[in-house]
């Protein structure tokens, strides 16, 4: 479709499966204040897109959500999100710039998996796992050349960044107590 730009209503409380899946042309996207949950496929595709605002709302982001979104530059997740699914911004290849929610308790598998032009990246301390089975939440971001864990983190959990050939400087606050395998 011709369709460029999205404004979505404070009436709107989900974003459901695949809603503006390949559409191709989209070029940004205001989300409303009542939506909860950007599901599954939401965006997927949307090659065009160059910014989406992500309100305070929003608590789940789904699995392929932004999958493939092209032209996507950079994204801030507000701190209500808890949850990104696996994939949800994987294939931008774009995307330079990643700020995560506060609150971000699990990321999917791959969940930016590919993001080449990201060079750095802040976990937050509430960070706890996810589905990783299928790659870390940033594996292949072969650009990624600095991690900082937020200061107050305790664990670094496995696998977060498979295949990050860039690495130059991950920086371990004094808290952390365990860092997992691999």
């Amino acid at each position: 479709t011709g369709l460029e730009e999205i404004v979505i209503p404070d009436t709107v409380t989900s974003i459901d499966y695949r809603a503006f899946m390949n559409c191709s042309h989209l070029k940004s996207v205001t989300i409303g204040e009542n939506v909860t949950e950007i599901g599954d496929y939401a965006f997927q595709d949307c090659s065009s897109l160059e910014s989406i605002e992500i309100l305070d709302s929003v608590t789940e982001i789904g699995d392929y959500a932004f999958w493939d979104c092209s032209s996507l530059e950079s994204i801030e997740i507000p701190d209500s999100v808890t949850e990104i699914g696996a994939c949800a911004f994987a294939n931008c290849a774009s995307l330079a710039s990643v700020k995560l929610s506060k609150g971000l308790i699990s990321l999917g598998g791959a969940s930016f998996g590919s993001c080449e032009k990201l060079t750095e990246i802040e976990i937050p301390k509430s960070l706890k796992t996810g589905d990783w089975s299928g790659g870390g939440p940033f594996s292949n971001c072969k650009g990624l050349k600095t991690v900082t864990f937020e200061k107050g983190t305790t664990r670094i959990a496995k696998y977060l960044f498979g295949n990050c050939t860039g690495l130059e400087e991950i920086v371990i606050p004094d808290t952390v107590t365990s860092i997992d395998y691999r």
